[in-house]
């Protein structure tokens, strides 16, 4: 299980810190070599050592991500940015701490703040009666990682 996810509207890559492969045991996977040079919200350019496909359980859904492996220290596992965001259809909010995204005609909400909570509706609202189902989840789990090809 990664407690920590950061989804950052902000980024244009999907981070794996090295550091999160080591402690899933993963650091003998095999990576895709790219050039890729990363700035910082800091300014600071670092590069990556190579990119790994993971794919990721959230909720009920599972999600291959293709991550950019770099070392750096982060309090965060993962870091999902927009080549997440966009090809799940997630939608994001920082102000509310939730995130949004549909699976099997079902609105998935999951709550930053409660990681394991996670509210599916069962059913479209009707006037004022919500009809929903709460579930237990993990907020994000690796399911299987592979090199990309």
């Amino acid at each position: 299980m990664l407690p920590k996810v950061l989804i950052d509207n902000g980024s244009a890559l999907n981070i794996c810190p090295w550091s999160t492969l080591v402690k899933l045991g993963l650091q003998d996977v095999k990576l895709k070599l790219l050039e890729t040079v990363v700035r910082g919200f800091d300014g600071a350019q670092r590069e990556s050592i190579g990119e790994v496909n993971l794919v990721v359980e959230i909720g009920p859904a599972q999600f291959q991500i293709a991550c950019q492996v770099m070392h750096f220290p982060s309090v965060y596992n993962v870091l999902l940015g927009r080549p997440w965001i966009h090809s799940s259809g997630a939608v994001p909010s920082s102000l509310h701490q939730v995130l949004k995204f549909v699976v099997n005609d079902q609105l998935i909400t999951i709550f930053a703040e409660e990681d394991c909570i996670v509210i599916a509706d069962s059913e479209p609202e009707k006037d004022s009666d919500r009809n929903a189902s709460v579930s237990s989840y993990r907020a994000a789990d690796i399911v299987s990682v592979s090199w990309v090809v």
